[in-house]
């Protein structure tokens, strides 16, 4: 066994350890599951900072039609957080103040004018206008276009601009109108009409509602208490959590399952491509079998850990921020070989394109294309649009390993052909 082999038993080890120490100590936990657990039908729908979760039942509260009950209960506290400056202006100037106080005859739009959440009376000529932000940020201009649509369509109206978000961060420079409002407040509008509707056993709009201020304390606003917990927890636990993170179910880990899936069938005898070398979350890598008489690509080692096994691998680079397919010339003992394989893809450039000007060392990239933007890896994060971009990224890997992977393979398949044995050969080995 090698250094690198021990140090990663060593290192596997050590997280059993700490993941057994994590799971023998319950202080902090059980107060933590308390007031987080259980069941909750919103965490049930699917991602629970999906921004159009929240749109869609902030729209619900808001509606004084609705069948939760409420009235404009929700609607008129809403209001009464944005402060007193931007409570609505008008062009005309003739609408009477008091009118806000009539909101029952509300209708509640959702992605009007392409806006998240849109209320308008128009009897009492009122528009409430918001603008959602859980996971996203702010559109360049995006604010200033959809309050000048609503200025040109509703210029008689008193109009009250909410931009929400997590933190209640304020709004690009230039938008003063957009009242910066947090989710502790909509929290706490929640939590109360929760409280008055409980009143009343079995009340099944109190059950969703408090379903509703649980999903906000565990995914989107932070509850100074629980975090004081958290923190000693993660401070006490820190291998251990990060591990749990890195492997826990989402979005990512979905999309690499898929992907893995996918290969397993170029995997199979009956195809036969590839070798799969290793399957994780953030980085799946495959060998072409096509290459496999070429022994000095691969060693004879058993060591688990990928690049201490071959010289050349496929990757599947799997990041919060984007998912890429790459060819890498991993650190091998035969620079001979390294040079070989660089310099094909130089000569290769329609197949590979543009290559690095050098070798490096340890790590070189001969091949990449991105088949998830940051775009994209925002919308898997935020449960959105998920079986459109795993579908459309499946698409991508069946095309690559029936285009480019074709021709790469056989570019590289040829230069090594065309290499004498002893060019092929280590200096040491020549030595």
């Amino acid at each position: 066994m090698n250094d690198a082999s021990e140090a990663q038993d060593a290192g596997g080890q050590e997280i059993a350890e700490a993941l057994e120490r994590l799971l023998l100590d319950d202080s902090g936990i059980g107060e933590i599951e308390a007031e987080l657990g259980g069941f909750n039908i919103f965490d049930a729908m699917g991602n629970a900072r999906r921004e159009s979760l929240h749109s869609d039942f902030l729209a619900f509260l808001l509606d004084p039609n609705e069948t939760h009950g409420l009235g404009a209960a929700f609607l008129t506290r809403l209001l009464a957080t944005v402060p007193k400056g931007l409570r609505g202006k008008s062009d005309a100037g003739k609408v009477d103040p008091n009118a806000l106080l009539d909101l029952e005859g509300c209708r509640v739009m959702r992605e009007r004018h392409r806006i998240d959440v849109l209320c308008v009376n128009e009897t009492s000529r009122f528009l409430l206008a918001i603008e959602n932000k859980v996971g996203s940020g702010e559109g360049k201009n995006q604010l200033e276009r959809y309050r000048a649509k609503l200025e040109e369509e509703y210029p008689d109206f008193r109009r009250v601009f909410i931009y929400l978000s997590p933190e209640g961060r304020n709004p690009s420079e230039g938008n003063d109108a957009w009242a910066p409002i947090g989710y502790d407040a909509v929290s706490k509008i929640v939590e109360s009409l929760a409280r008055e509707r409980s009143k009343t056993p079995g009340d099944t709009v109190a059950v969703t509602l408090n379903h509703y201020v649980n999903i906000l304390r565990r995914h989107v606003v932070a509850d100074d208490d629980l975090v004081k917990v958290a923190q000693k927890l993660y401070e006490k636990h820190s291998m251990a959590f990060d591990y749990i993170i890195e492997h826990k179910p989402d979005g990512r880990s979905e999309i690499s399952k898929s992907l893995v899936e996918c290969a397993r069938h170029y995997e199979d005898k009956e195809v036969g491509k590839i070798e799969i070398a290793r399957s994780a979350k953030t980085y799946i890598n495959f060998f072409p079998t096509e290459l496999e008489n070429f022994s000095e690509l691969k060693s004879k080692s058993d060591n688990s850990v990928p690049w201490n096994r071959y010289s050349l691998l496929f990757e599947i680079m799997n990041l919060p921020t984007s998912l890429t397919m790459l060819l890498v010339i991993g650190p091998s003992e035969n620079d001979r070989l390294r040079r070989i394989l660089f310099q094909c893809a130089k000569d290769n450039s329609d197949v590979f394109g543009k290559s690095r000007e050098q070798l490096s060392e340890n790590y070189t990239r001969i091949y990449s294309s991105t088949w998830i933007t940051r775009g994209g890896m925002d919308k898997i994060n935020n449960g959105e649009d998920f079986d459109k971009i795993r579908d459309e990224t499946l698409k991508k890997f069946k095309e690559f390993m029936d285009g480019d992977f074709e021709k790469i393979v056989a570019a590289l398949a040829k230069a090594l052909q065309e290499t004498s044995a002893d060019e092929l050969q280590s200096e040491d080995q020549l030595a």
